[in-house]
């Protein structure tokens, strides 16, 4: 049989892996079989789901480096850059790494017991071996699809000059003394200290496997002249098929994550058009726009409802002439900083930036002492 150990960073929220998504948006998922899956956690954690642990392990670990990095930002006048625990987990380069093990395919496979016993042996001397700078946070053990196989989730730790841990794989791979294949020659796309980790990655599951008595194929691709064209391509079909399937189910979690998250910006849009509704302060002086509000699109509803923002902002933020005032203001300002947050956490920063920019540039609004704060700070709210 052949082993499949691949790397990838193709599931964003790690939502597949513990089947934590709607399985009706994946008909190759056999639900019936949903209870001979098997699960695994570095904490031994059965309560919460894949991406609550992993978030548990980014805010234990890295927070430190990060408020670091925010407050460094901020001195330099550029908190757009900065990040939550959250951003890090699912960012491109920072989020766990998703390894697939297998062994066979869906005509010829490794059954059950053997499958899950060598990862878990793969996952007790990967631990050992690499530990310190890559870690196993969970493992899913596949029954429910096509060819049984295993999802393995790691995050590459480094450690600054200051003891802050963070991600990095080229960091973490320099730390374990791992260096490039050839040393001769530059580093470069095909000269990298990650393909000798590979290397050695691949030969630690195929030596378990080995060692467990399975029966592995160990030629090259290239070199199985016994098989016919017509079998080899079949082959190749049918691993073809595994993966992309595997990748339609991923994308499918992604979309479910993405609905929800708009689901949500729905609600949270609704509920500031009932604020302003019901404040009669508010609904006396935008009547108009507020009526224009509710029969809007989502993209139309925030724009209008930025505009009364930033409206209310430019005359009362800075205002302390009388009680009124004051109340309006300290009540705007807890308003304001909620939207904000909400604007930072739904990805929004960029769209708001250039609306804010266009938008002073059409107005020129504001006293230039007010305008130069706003420049500087890049806050209308």
């Amino acid at each position: 049989m052949k082993i499949t150990n691949r790397n990838a960073r193709m599931d964003r929220a790690g939502k597949h892996n513990d089947r934590n998504f709607n399985l009706d948006n994946a008909p190759h998922i056999d639900q019936s079989k949903l209870q001979d899956n098997i699960y695994y956690t570095y904490n031994g954690d059965t309560e919460h789901t894949f991406a609550e642990i992993e978030q548990e392990f980014y805010d234990r670990h890295f927070s430190e480096f990060l408020d670091s990095q925010n407050k460094k930002n901020e001195e330099i006048r550029h908190k757009e850059r900065n990040r939550s625990v959250e951003d890090y987990a699912k960012g491109k380069r920072t989020r766990p790494e998703d390894k697939i093990l297998q062994i066979g395919n869906k005509n010829e496979h490794a059954s059950k017991e053997e499958l899950w016993e060598c990862a878990m042996e793969y996952m007790r001397r990967f631990d050992e071996i690499f530990g310190e700078h890559c870690k196993i946070l969970d493992m899913a053990l596949h029954m429910d699809e096509a060819t049984p196989h295993v999802h393995i989730r790691r995050v590459w730790i480094a450690e600054n000059e200051n003891g802050m841990e963070y991600v990095s794989q080229k960091k973490a791979l320099e730390q374990l003394g791992i260096m490039d294949p050839d040393q001769s020659r530059p580093n470069s796309k095909y000269n990298n200290a990650k393909m000798t980790f590979t290397q050695s990655d691949i030969k630690l599951f195929r030596d378990i496997c080995i060692e467990k008595g399975l029966d592995i194929d160990l030629t090259p691709p290239e070199k199985r002249s016994h098989l016919s064209t017509l079998e080899y391509k079949k082959k190749i079909l049918s691993e073809e098929i595994d993966e992309l399937e595997r990748t339609r189910d991923s994308l499918g979690a992604n979309v479910q994550e993405t609905k929800e998250a708009m689901d949500g910006l729905d609600d949270i849009l609704d509920e500031m058009v009932e604020y302003f509704d019901n404040n009669p302060f508010f609904e006396e002086r935008y009547a108009e726009e507020l009526k224009m509000a509710k029969e809007r699109d989502r993209a139309g509803k925030f724009r209008i409802l930025a505009e009364i923002y930033n409206t209310e902002a430019e005359s009362v933020i800075h205002s302390t002439d009388d009680f009124d005032k004051a109340a309006i203001r300290a009540d705007l300002e807890n308003d304001l900083r909620h939207i904000k947050d909400f604007i930072k956490d739904k990805g929004l920063e960029g769209e708001y930036e250039e609306y804010n920019k266009a938008r002073l540039d059409r107005h020129n609004i504001g006293a230039p002492e007010v305008q130069r704060e706003i420049k500087a700070t890049g806050n209308f709210f």
